[in-house]
């Protein structure tokens, strides 16, 4: 049997470059693993992601409150004073009219016409009469009622006794005595039209 040694080198030469490529393949696929075993070592040893702190929330702040200027206190007006009500003496009949020691008493002093008295709050009836205690200048003592008038505001007293007359030129009505309380109503370059505490009127001639 002739054995050919030309096939058998062919044979051998081939088998040669298919162990040269196994063992490239063998290599590369060596590598290839190495390569990857890397990549993943790597990303399983690799640091912790630092964590990224969440932003700390803005605390809200409270709108500041408006301080409201305080109300300036409206000042109640001061009540108008009720004038006082003045007491004063007059006789229709003569300028003085007599301050007794009790009601119907003896006579203690004669009072003017026009004088301001201050009744006491004490009124008894006695004789036909109703009597008010008084104090007139500092003294005490009872006149009878008839004879006080409260006063009207603005009255004057009249200076000296004076005739009076229903109208200018008019004939006469009466007479009034020194001190007499009365309100002027009008006046001109001869007359002046007065009113007396009893609501009446009359005209007195200027002297």
């Amino acid at each position: 049997m002739t054995v050919n040694l030309s096939k058998i080198r062919q044979y051998l030469e081939e088998a040669k470059w298919f162990v040269v490529l196994a063992i490239g393949v063998f290599i590369g696929v060596v590598i290839v693993t190495v390569v990857v075993v890397s990549v993943s070592t790597g990303s399983a040893f690799a640091s912790e992601p630092t964590s990224t702190p969440l932003p700390t929330a803005l605390p809200t702040l409270l709108p500041t409150a408006t301080t409201l200027p305080s109300p300036t206190p409206t000042q109640a007006p001061s009540p108008t004073p009720t004038p006082e009500t003045v007491y004063v003496i007059w006789s229709a009949h003569a300028e003085k009219v007599n301050m007794r020691e009790e009601p119907a008493g003896y006579i203690l002093a004669a009072v003017a016409n026009g004088v301001a008295v201050n009744p006491l709050n004490e009124i008894v009836e006695s004789n036909g009469y109703t009597w008010v205690k008084v104090e007139v200048e500092d003294r005490t003592g009872w006149i009878a009622n008839l004879l006080i008038w409260e006063a009207v505001e603005g009255y004057r007293t009249l200076d000296g006794t004076r005739d009076c007359y229903s109208a200018k030129e008019g004939p006469y009505r009466d007479t009034l005595f020194n001190g007499t309380p009365y309100l002027l109503l009008a006046t001109d370059e001869k007359w002046m039209r007065v009113q007396l505490l009893d609501e009446k009127t009359c005209w007195l001639p200027i002297e």
